[in-house]
């Protein structure tokens, strides 16, 4: 809605700007926890629990979505130390334990502006791999990557026409303001 400023001799509306262009939302963190903001869940494509969870790790998981969902603290679900995680800095996959620090149910998550993508439960193995996460499913990953890129170029191309019809609107309201009225001839 176009907002209104006095102008010369009256009140006249000027559209208003449209919105700065988004971040690149398909590239993920790589902080070394999840942001606590809301964000949305979305699972991988192959998503796969390799584990079998017992009541406690299956309420961690439900209590985890809820809070990741909501901007919630995580910190419980961390190990102590998130400074010299490999598979976050090589693949950019935090994970997090499922029914306490010391277990071995691990569900590994990527991080992006505004999503979550849970890629699998799983023990450590992704962590004790050589490389780390050479064995992590990718193919979800990829596929989700290229649909939020798409997403985003559509947005921006919206966006670039909302701008083009902003400065269309913005000339010629500036026009109007310079345009004298003609007085009829007697």
């Amino acid at each position: 809605m176009p907002s209104c400023s006095p102008i010369s001799a009256g009140a006249r509306c000027v559209p208003d700007a449209p919105e700065e262009s988004a971040q690149e939302i398909w590239e993920p963190l790589d902080l070394p926890t999840i942001e606590p903001k809301p964000k949305k869940i979305v699972l991988d494509d192959n998503f796969v629990v390799n584990v079998s969870l017992d009541s406690r790790q299956e309420a961690d998981y439900v209590r985890i979505r809820s809070l990741i969902a909501t901007g919630g603290d995580l910190k419980w679900f961390y190990r102590a130390s998130t400074k010299h995680d490999r598979l976050l800095k090589s693949h950019q996959v935090l994970h997090l334990h499922l029914g306490g620090p010391a277990s071995d149910a691990i569900l590994y998550v990527v991080q992006y502006p505004t999503y979550i993508l849970f890629v699998c439960i799983d023990t450590h193995v992704h962590l004790e791999s050589v490389p780390p996460g050479i064995r992590l499913p990718v193919l979800g990953r990829q596929r989700f990557e290229a649909s939020l890129k798409a997403k985003q170029v559509t947005e921006r191309k919206e966006q670039e026409a909302k701008q083009k019809e902003w400065a269309e609107k913005l000339l010629t309201a500036k026009a109007k303001l310079f345009v004298k009225p003609v007085k009829p001839k007697d």
